[in-house]
């Protein structure tokens, strides 16, 4: 429930006045919690009352929000690759955190005149009340600054989903060759798990262009939103060793598409926007408090600066918003 509070309150950061969303039945109150942030990116429950969130820049910060007071606890401005859509992006806090006191990051890094997607683990200090660089679990995949990707999600398999975007480099999302246009998998220790369905390689399933979602529901599966083109925005479900069609097929399968389809084995996204909708953050609502938003998953929509609800049917085979 709490983190998807933290999802509107995203929404309403920049906003100039408080407001009120009406639902059928639900008035969700709303309020500003903090300003002049720089570009914020990936939030996290720290606590019943605080909020982790990355800035794309290179700085964690943490929002108390009673207070509203920002603390710094982390900063990397000596190698960010801050420009484009780079920089500090996806966080995930450990599972049993604080007794195993790590949090884990995406960061784009220089090397040299290049950029690489670094997954980093941190280790908070209680004594200095700051996150401090612990070890490098995945190291120098090479990106870019645009279509990067850097979601995270340490899911209840125990494992960590990352995204890495095509680079807009078309050749890249079908070769396994490549770990651009892929969702990889890891162990939180940054080997490759056995489980994974190509063997000693990270790539979980490939055939995308960007996303940059990324959510478990309660059944154990995992969802990703992801920035089409000029069209076609998709929802997926995440399956293992699957193809998921960039840049062969946008979108769902149709009469000129099939043949590529049924080639490919291609798994047809749940949802697809067109004009696009630049989804963002994902995060899937199983509570009771919002009656109307039961078993959906919430879209942050950038384009259309707010957040989509997609109902799922019982057995989460189909979608409605």
């Amino acid at each position: 429930m709490l983190k998807v509070l933290f999802s509107a309150v995203l929404i309403f950061l920049y906003s100039a006045s408080n407001a009120q969303v009406w639902l059928e039945q639900t008035i969700i109150d709303t309020q500003v919690v903090a300003t002049n942030l720089e570009i914020p990116w990936e939030m996290e429950t720290w606590s019943d009352d605080t909020i982790l969130f990355t800035e794309r820049g290179g700085k964690i910060r943490r929002l108390s929000l009673i207070s509203g007071a920002v603390d710094e606890l982390y900063t990397n401005t000596a190698t960010i690759a801050s420009e484009g859509q780079a920089g500090l992006l996806g966080m995930q806090i450990h599972p049993d955190f604080p007794n195993t006191p790590y949090v884990y990051i995406a960061e784009s890094n220089y090397i040299g005149p290049s950029i690489g997607l670094f997954v980093k683990r941190l280790r908070y200090d209680s004594a200095l009340d700051s996150l401090i660089n612990d070890s490098v679990i995945v190291d120098n995949i090479n990106v870019a600054n645009s279509n990067l990707g850097g979601r995270m999600l340490i899911a209840s398999d125990g494992l960590l989903y990352l995204s890495v975007g095509d680079l807009k480099q078309n050749d890249k999302p079908q070769s396994l060759e490549s770990l651009n246009g892929k969702m990889l998998r890891y162990t939180l220790t940054g080997t490759i798990p056995e489980s994974n369905p190509f063997p000693s390689n990270p790539i979980f399933s490939f055939g995308h262009r960007n996303p940059q979602g990324i959510a478990e529901d309660n059944d154990g599966n995992i969802w990703i939103s992801e920035h089409g083109p000029s069209s076609d925005d998709e929802l997926n479900m995440l399956k293992s060793g699957r193809n998921y069609g960039w840049p062969l097929v946008t979108g769902f399968c149709n009469s000129s598409t099939q043949g590529v389809c049924d080639s490919l084995n291609m798994v047809e996204p749940h949802a697809a926007w067109s004009p696009t909708i630049a989804p963002a953050g994902v995060v899937y609502y199983s509570g009771n408090s919002i009656p109307e938003w039961e078993n959906s998953m919430l879209i942050t929509s950038l384009k259309e600066q707010r957040i989509i609800v997609a109902h799922f049917n019982p057995d989460k085979s189909a979608v409605s918003y």
